[in-house]
């Protein structure tokens, strides 16, 4: 009795360890396969509770917790499998319907065995023996529940198998502690069964379950089980909106993607010479790819479909390498995934601009070569076809529009300036002659033209987009400085609160600054600070000035919006022109010293509120780093 007692205990404490885990992987129950992990546990734990109360009962009700234990086992394997197809993500859209199956199956294994006795398809005990565990004949249902079984438990294993075969490194211990786990188990659970253990009396099934329970738990702290996922190289390949093609060391299609397949000519492009199954010229793909020798040796039926292609430019080593080869799909989806959208930083990558014509559309696409590598040999190539036309006709879209802006600012320039020169002379000797009030008026009228002009050619050269080979990192405490000696501001002060540099075109963010101080001063004699904002990337031109009231915040980039009679309203627009061409935002606010709320959340109070007002301009979405580079 006592060796009984210390059986059921060490079953309970293998119950309780299932719970224990089961309860901690319910606090990532939303995780993917959590859930029916959680079920599996708890099926687990009622199996080794009930080979407890088997060890502590007599002989008389052993019939009655075998149905028990067989019927509760019965769901074992139904939510092994179900866990290792959600966990796995593989064979994900079939989860449901295997779902009903496998769950229909152990329903009805649980129902005929709590019934046993009336049909006896379970099994058929030795009338000798009824009240003892000894079993003489299984049942038809046992014996396919056992063959269903087996293929379940297989089933789980090897969609982990091939986890570990396909993934990354980083994802390949969470399949292989699972395996070891369940290894454990259906080790001791077999070798209970068939007597291939020690001390024949005792069943090892429940101490097996608390071991896997043991290992899964130590995979859930050590190594993330529920928190880093086993990716299917297919998922990755389906995700990526760029044409994935993946070739051997022969330059023959081994897998794609189905944007890729929509780029292949071939209809069944597997197998094929890539350079015959792809819509380019044989020639210029040929010399963008490493393992091609330059000659195009495709046949001409797989060359067909009369595209016009060209090439526009290549770079990168054209090497040939014929150590190449190509069996692993997962090392294409990494590197697929790693490269997509990264145009030019593919590692080891070879770039080559490419257009073909596709459909009666002349389409412009980037073509990017990695080497694909496995145990340190090279295995083949992956082909990224990223299609540019959009990008390209917006890039030249813009470039048109900046070229139109261009002329209409020649135009201001040369056609109206040279006419207004000749007034403005002619005003002069009539000055000379004269001294009538008109002349005078004809005068600030003339004065007033020129100011117009040469701020519309300011705005329209303002908002000219930038590439990166105009920017540069700029003190912002010299470039301030520089713009605050074209201010005529005897009566106002400039402070620069911080040493950084900002990425910027050197030339229009003076021009920025100068347009932000002038309007401080002429609207009130105003000091003025810069600085950089500390929740977020950017600057901050603030004063003490008079401020903006809240009802023309919206509209004092505008063009054309002025408060001052004598203004144009260019000043701000062009403030907003040059932020737009650097890809910044430009928004005003009350200043910290105004009334109102501060920037840190805080109201001035009534007093401060008197003595001082601001306006405060944030620019933000720029590129701000210390005097030591460091963002």
């Amino acid at each position: 009795m006592a060796s009984s007692e210390l059986y059921a205990a060490l079953y309970a404490l293998s119950g309780v360890v299932s719970i224990g885990v089961a309860t901690w992987v319910w606090r990532r129950r939303d995780h993917r396969g959590a859930r029916t992990f959680i079920g599996l546990l708890f099926v687990l734990a009622t199996w080794t509770f009930v080979d407890a109360m088997a060890a502590l009962s007599g002989d008389g009700q052993w019939l009655l917790w075998q149905q028990v234990r067989l019927a509760v086992i019965s769901f074992v394997p139904a939510l092994w499998l179900l866990f290792t197809i959600r966990y796995t993500n593989l064979y994900a859209e079939h989860a449901r319907p295997v779902s009903a199956l496998l769950f229909a199956e152990a329903t009805v294994v649980a129902a005929l065995t709590l019934t046993n006795d009336s049909h006896e398809l379970v099994w058929e005990l030795d009338p000798v023996a009824q009240a003892g565990p000894t079993i003489a004949t299984v049942g038809p249902v046992y014996v396919a529940h056992m063959f269903v079984t087996t293929w379940l438990v297989l089933g789980g294993i090897v969609l982990l198998l091939q986890v570990i075969v396909d993934a990354r490194d980083a994802h390949r211990t969470q399949p292989a502690v699972l395996i070891a786990a369940g290894s454990i188990a259906l080790a001791l659970t077999v070798g209970s069964a068939v007597g291939a253990l020690p001390y024949s009396g005792v069943n090892y099934a429940p101490l097996g379950l608390g071991l896997g329970s043991v290992v899964t738990a130590w995979a859930l702290y050590r190594h993330r089980l529920f928190d880093i996922y086993p990716v299917e190289s297919e998922t990755v390949m389906t995700a990526i909106r760029d044409a994935v093609v993946v070739v051997n060391r022969d330059g023959l299609v081994t897998d794609h993607n189905p944007v890729g397949a929509d780029l292949l000519d071939a209809e069944d492009p597997l197998g094929e010479p890539v350079i015959a199954a792809l819509p380019f010229d044989e020639t210029a793909l040929a010399a963008a790819l490493p393992f091609a020798d330059g000659d195009a040796t495709a046949s001409d039926d797989a060359a067909g479909g009369g595209a016009a292609t060209d090439v526009e430019g290549a770079t990168g080593d054209g090497t040939p390498d014929d150590d190449t080869g190509l069996d692993d799909r997962a090392d294409a989806a990494e590197t697929a995934a790693d490269g997509a959208g990264a145009h030019g930083r593919m590692g080891g990558a070879a770039t080559t601009e490419l257009t073909a014509t596709i459909g009666g559309e002349r389409r412009h696409f980037l073509l990017d070569v990695s080497p694909l590598s496995q145990r340190a040999e090279r295995t083949g190539n992956l082909l990224v076809f990223r299609d540019e036309t959009t990008r390209r006709e917006q890039r030249r879209e813009l470039e048109r529009q900046s070229e139109h802006m261009e002329q209409f600012a020649s135009t201001v320039s040369h056609d109206l300036r040279n006419p207004l020169t000749v007034a403005e002379s002619a005003l002069e000797l009539l000055q000379r002659k004269s001294d009538a009030r008109e002349t005078e008026m004809v005068g600030d009228s003339l004065e007033r033209m020129r100011t117009i002009i040469d701020e519309s050619l300011s705005f329209a050269r303002s908002g000219q987009r930038l590439d990166d080979a105009d920017l540069a990192p700029v003190d912002l405490d010299a470039v301030a400085r520089s713009a605050w000696d074209y201010v005529d501001a005897d009566a106002a002060t400039l402070t620069v609160e911080d040493d950084v540099a900002v990425v910027a075109s050197e030339d229009r963010l003076r021009r920025m600054l100068e347009n932000l101080f002038r309007n401080a001063v002429e609207h009130g004699d105003a000091d003025i600070r810069v600085g950089t904002l500390h929740d977020r990337p950017g600057f901050y031109v603030a004063d003490d000035g008079p401020g903006i009231p809240a009802e023309h915040r919206e509209d004092v980039f505008e063009r054309g919006f002025t408060t001052d009679d004598d203004g144009t309203g260019f000043g701000l627009a062009i403030v907003d022109a040059i932020a737009g061409a650097h890809g910044w935002e430009v928004a005003v606010t009350e200043s910290e010293s105004s009334g109102g709320e501060r920037t840190d959340g805080s109201r001035s109070s009534d007093d401060e509120r008197s003595e001082s007002s601001g306006a405060r301009f944030e620019v933000t979405g720029c590129a701000v780093a210390g005097p030591d580079g460091e963002s």
